[in-house]
């Protein structure tokens, strides 16, 4: 009897454990619904109604979450889904293949088109991964096209990263650390901004910071390096990235590689565009991709001061070229004064505290010599 129950807590633990990853997993999907619709809608399509048919590899029923995602907040477009056997006689006939690179044959478009009136695009595409990592995140990437029904051809194509991320408790800064990390950056903000102007347009991604404590100031530092307003440099920070883990590791593949090895730089380029959610390819006019990385050197609030230093590097990331390179430092310390003043007043109050506290027990004794007193007096 024993052994049944231990059995049965373990597979009711399995299952709550495999229901929490799943909540999770479907909280990425929908991260992707949204950052899809704001792909389309920066696209500005000339499109009312698309059809979403569907997602090879569907996992979970992953793709009626997707889809709900869609149609919570569309943007300016409709988004237009069934589930019916219609459907099904259509994904049936979509070769999700690595011979068609997921692409719909322009045939079936428009075959299916002429039955399904009122519809100007499909989209469609395949789940590339579902998975929550060993932190509790939970990613999931799909490949998806969007194609107009009334000629075929695809207008449009990504892949797009879903995310969730578990929260975590928050790494607590001193105040003098933080005035320190927020000088640094800023000193570092306002020498990266003129080197730039003089570069061959491109989008520039800005890593988290690399070295001992740089966790605890990644994003005070970073906070502080504004994006400039112009089309001629898209600048991509970490600010609101959240697989973080994964941006981090580039930042470390990148600061360690010899400059000028242009080695797997195709690669991470694509797999910065992916993880910035940002536009692949050239921007506007941007042509060359770039990077900011900046190591730790020094990160100590030590004897109420804080400081920090920064080495940055700026390269180009098709070769790993370095274009500039600056050590800036963040000082904070509270001036003699303020320290002295505040230290009066701690010891004010601890000598007032024990004031009243002292106040307080001679009352009370004097209560008691009264009370015993009567009590011991003759009647």
């Amino acid at each position: 009897m024993k052994i049944k129950v231990i059995m049965l807590s373990v597979l009711l633990g399995i299952s709550l454990c495999g229901g929490a990853a799943q909540r999770e997993i479907d909280y990425a999907a929908e991260d992707a619904a949204v950052k899809t619709i704001n792909e389309l809608n920066a696209k500005n399509f000339d499109l009312k109604r698309i059809a979403f048919i569907g997602l090879a590899g569907n996992v979970d029923n992953l793709k009626t979450v997707f889809q709900g995602g869609l149609q919570r907040d569309p943007g300016k477009y409709e988004f237009y889904t069934r589930d019916d056997n219609e459907w099904d006689i259509l994904l049936s006939e979509i070769e999700f293949g690595e011979r068609k690179k997921d692409i719909m044959d322009p045939a079936t478009i428009q075959k299916f088109g002429n039955k399904i009136k009122g519809v100007d695009a499909y989209l469609y595409g395949k789940i590339l991964e579902a998975a929550v990592k060993e932190n509790g995140d939970a990613i999931f990437r799909v490949s998806l096209t969007l194609s107009k029904v009334e000629t075929g051809q695809q207008l449009w194509s990504a892949n797009i990263i879903g995310t969730f991320r578990k929260a975590v408790a928050a790494i607590e800064v001193s105040p003098e650390l933080t005035k320190a990390a927020m000088k640094a950056g800023t000193m570092l903000a306002e020498q990266f901004l003129k080197q730039v102007a003089s570069l061959s347009p491109g989008k520039i991604f800005v890593l988290p910071l690399v070295g001992n404590g740089s966790e605890k100031i990644s994003d005070i530092v970073l906070a502080e390096l504004n994006s400039p307003d112009n089309s001629k440099f898209p600048i991509f920070s970490d600010m609101n990235v959240v697989d973080k883990t994964a941006l981090r590791d580039v930042a470390l593949q990148l600061s360690s590689a010899p400059a000028g090895t242009g080695t797997g730089s195709g690669d991470v380029g694509k797999k910065l565009e992916a993880l910035y959610n940002a536009p692949s390819g050239t921007a506007g006019s941007a042509s060359e991709s770039y990077y900011l990385v900046c190591t730790v050197k020094n990160c100590s609030d030590e004897n109420k001061e804080g400081r920090v230093i920064l080495n940055a590097s700026f390269c180009n990331l098709k070769n790993n070229q370095v274009l500039w390179g600056k050590t800036v430092e963040g000082k904070f310390r509270e001036e003699t004064s303020d320290l002295l003043i505040k230290e009066t007043v701690s010891k004010n109050r601890i000598i007032s505290v024990g004031l009243v506290v002292g106040l307080i027990v001679l009352v009370g004794l004097g209560g008691l010599v009264f009370i015993v007193r009567r009590l011991t007096s003759p009647r």
